[in-house]
């Protein structure tokens, strides 16, 4: 396995909210351990510091829905992954802006990118 570090936005297919809600999201994201999540949307889980396996990122919503996700992160596949289980219930058509620069892709488009020898 191999560390990827990025700075994205996820959203739903084409730019859509994503199908939790805030709260939904929130309740899943607590259950992960060494996960640090704010009343305001903003979380860090330090996966682990000897590696220094880390995701901080935000949650924002338009108060029914979350609108996207923004993650700064160095981790594994499965570390981002986990993450997306608890923001989504499915990963397939999610999109993925990757920041700078604003490339929009498909999840499965930047997985390969990020961990092409990964499978």
């Amino acid at each position: 396995m191999s560390l990827a570090k990025f700075e994205i936005q996820i959203t739903g297919a084409s730019g859509t909210p994503l199908q939790l809600s805030f709260e939904a999201s929130a309740d899943r994201l607590a259950e992960l351990p060494k996960l640090d999540l704010e009343l305001d949307g903003y979380f860090v889980w330090m996966i682990d510091g000897l590696l220094q396996r880390q995701i901080t990122g935000m949650l924002y919503d338009n108060g029914q829905q979350l609108q996207f996700v923004h993650l700064h992160a160095n981790c594994f596949r499965e570390d981002l992954k986990q993450l997306i289980s608890c923001i989504s219930l499915v990963d397939e058509g999610l999109q993925i802006t990757e920041l700078p620069g604003g490339r929009l892709q498909t999840l499965q488009d930047f997985e390969t990118k990020c961990w092409p020898t990964d499978h």
